[in-house]
């Protein structure tokens, strides 16, 4: 999966990430490689992911926003 984090600066994150974890409004939330379509909204909070082939996990901060989910692709449109 390609995980894409944009903020009003621009690209922050471009990755293949085997798995990403992010602070959904209602709770974190995981998604692996070939999950169903879904749009979100995300509270302040850390998103943590796999880059591919990778076993440590990493971290990046984010502020509210919102994440979409589709073919593959990770959108994360936040503030910060």
């Amino acid at each position: 999966m390609e995980l894409i984090i944009i903020t009003p600066m621009g690209i922050v994150c471009n990755r293949q990430v085997d798995k990403a974890s992010f602070p959904g409004s209602l709770g974190v939330f995981t998604v692996f490689p070939n999950h169903a379509p879904i749009v979100s909204t995300i509270k302040k909070g850390v998103v943590r992911y796999n880059a591919k082939g990778e076993a440590v996990e990493q971290e990046i901060e984010v502020k509210e926003g919102i994440v979409e989910i589709k073919q593959n692709k990770i959108w994360i449109f936040t503030e910060q």
